[in-house]
């Protein structure tokens, strides 16, 4: 006897069968506030917790290459 177990989920994703240069990310999650258990500190405690904080600058060039 074979036992199925069927879990409904929902996946968004972009199949590209060549390479091809894509947008880089809109926003730098590593800017928003948290605390770091494992510094027991907080990191980014002066940034307000708002898309504006981490959002990238319209036009301007990454750092990340």
């Amino acid at each position: 006897m074979v036992k199925l177990l069927a879990v409904p989920i929902h996946l968004d994703a972009l199949y590209l069968p060549k390479a091809k240069y894509v947008t880089g990310p809109m926003a730098d999650f590593t800017r928003l506030p948290y605390f770091d258990a494992e510094l027991g500190r907080d990191i980014n405690p002066e940034t307000p917790y708002l898309s504006e904080a981490i959002l990238s600058s319209r036009f301007k060039t990454s750092s990340c290459a």
